[in-house]
């Protein structure tokens, strides 16, 4: 199939050079099964990310967290568009990271929201008057995924600053937020408010596999490639219900896994990205086998958001389209099938923030498993 394709687009740029043409970036765009679509991208600047660079929850009151910031600057970096990316990084540098003893990322900002004060009674920094933080604990999912997005624009644009800051977030994110429990090095989904005397509340998705292992191999000597392991070792021991799905949540007490008593039992809006980040480091990963199995028959008209791992019952909303397309690249992964970017729908202008999020990502991940392996 890829030689086909390469044949298609080799003739296709002959032909355009005998006729005295250059092929433009759309016919290009249109003629490659691997191509990220331009319009997608377009469309999601356009919904989602403000011009100072601000991504924007449009689902949740239109609130930015440090996830936001992280899927928007790791989706910019895909599409080298260096000028988005910087105003993201930025944003998110004068607005986020402003917790005064370390470089994580203040969680959540909200419009409107007066800003946190500190026990002196001084405002927290922040250039965006229109909001503020209002929660200043940390979200390690979205500390990872900048200091991800960070070390693959110091590859693609050659600019070391940006390594240097994913290297400052990840040195105080394996101070605070990695811990040694029950032989294994654990990731807590934030600094406070996970960790106790009983136990550890997880977040599976969190675990952004593609993410550590680059982290590890850009940052030899840190902890990431062990984090990234044990993460696969917790996900396959912590499966539960009739599918033996992960939760989106977990409880980690003594040597057990349960379902986090603090949650829904759910399989849903968390957990979905967890085989998306299996599949994205290692598409051939027997991890992937219980959720293409769960998918298969459900897929695409039946699959529900939600799963519910105490009594195997379907929550009463479907998936949405992100939610379908994690499942269709994981099918084809598991069957080891090809998949192509352009068999996946495009970005709808309807679409909300989390959904085309999904989407997108899990065609960067096709595109990096199945266009360049």
């Amino acid at each position: 199939m890829k030689a086909k394709w390469a044949v298609i687009l080799s003739f296709g740029a002959i032909f355009a050079l005998v006729l005295g043409f250059k092929l433009t970036a759309f016919v290009l765009d249109f003629l490659n099964p691997y191509g990220l679509r331009k319009a997608d991208w377009e469309i999601y600047q356009r919904n989602f990310i403000s011009t100072g660079g601000r991504v924007i929850d449009t689902g949740n009151e239109n609130v930015s967290h440090s996830e936001g910031q992280g899927y928007g600057l790791v989706i910019a970096v895909a599409y080298e568009d260096r000028a988005a990316f910087d105003r993201i990084w930025n944003w998110t540098q004068q607005n986020l990271q402003v917790r005064p003893a370390d470089k994580l990322l203040a969680w959540q900002w909200k419009p409107g929201a007066s800003p946190i004060e500190d026990e002196n009674g001084t405002p927290l920094p922040g250039t965006d008057h229109s909001g503020a933080v209002t929660d200043t604990n940390n979200a390690s999912d979205g500390d990872i995924l900048v200091a991800w997005a960070l070390i693959r624009a110091s590859k693609v644009w050659n600019d070391y600053k940006y390594q240097q800051a994913a290297a400052q977030i990840l040195v105080d994110l394996a101070r605070l937020d990695l811990k040694e429990y029950d032989g294994k090095t654990i990731l807590l989904p934030g600094t406070d408010g996970f960790w106790t005397e009983d136990g550890a509340t997880l977040n599976p998705s969190y675990y952004i596999f593609p993410a550590l292992d680059e982290i590890a191999a850009a940052l030899p000597g840190t902890p990431w490639g062990k984090v990234s392991a044990d993460g696969r070792s917790l996900i396959e021991k912590g499966a539960f219900g009739k599918w033996k799905l992960t939760p989106d949540w977990l409880f980690a007490t003594g040597s057990e896994l349960q379902i986090s008593p603090k949650f829904p039992p759910d399989f849903g809006y968390n957990a979905v990205r967890v085989p998306l980040h299996i599949a994205w480091a290692q598409k051939d990963s027997p991890l992937l086998a219980p959720f293409a199995d769960f998918w298969k028959p459900l897929l695409p008209e039946h699959m529900p958001a939600t799963v519910n791992l105490k009594d195997d019952s379907f929550g009463p909303y479907p998936a949405l389209p992100g939610m379908k397309a994690i499942a269709a690249y994981t099918i084809a992964c598991a069957s080891k099938a090809s998949l192509t970017v352009r068999a996946l729908p495009a970005v709808t202008k309807d679409e909300p923030y989390f959904s085309a999020s999904l989407s997108i990502l899990t065609k960067i991940a096709v595109r990096e498993s199945f266009a360049t392996k």
